[in-house]
C-alpha cells in the first residue's frame, strides 16, 4: 500500500489518514476519506457505486447511499470549485 500520495495541490497521507491541501489539513469524514481512499488506489479504473457500498460498507449493506453522493463532489470542493461554474 502506498504511504503518501501527492495529487497538486493535494497530499493523501494514507499512514495518517489525512488529506491535506498545501499546508491545511482537509476535514474530511472518516466515511468520505474511506471512499477517497478505496478510489485512488484505483487509478485509471471505473469505479461502480455498488462496489464502493460493498468495500466501505460491507457485503449486502447497502449504507447511505447520501454518503456516496456526497463523496462525487469531494475534489471540486477541496479545490474551491463551484458547481455550475
Amino acid at each position: 500500500m502506498m504511504e503518501m500520495l501527492v495529487f497538486p495541490p493535494f497530499r493523501l497521507d494514507m499512514a495518517e489518514e489525512r488529506l491535506w491541501r498545501g499546508s491545511s489539513p482537509v476535514d474530511l469524514s472518516p466515511r468520505t476519506y474511506a471512499i477517497l481512499e478505496y478510489l485512488v488506489e484505483r487509478p485509471g479504473r471505473l469505479v461502480r457505486i455498488n462496489e464502493i457500498l460493498e468495500a466501505i460498507w460491507g457485503p449486502g449493506e447497502r449504507g447511505d447511499r447520501r454518503a456516496t453522493d456526497r463523496s462525487q463532489i469531494l475534489v471540486p470542493q477541496c479545490q474551491g470549485e463551484r458547481r455550475g461554474r
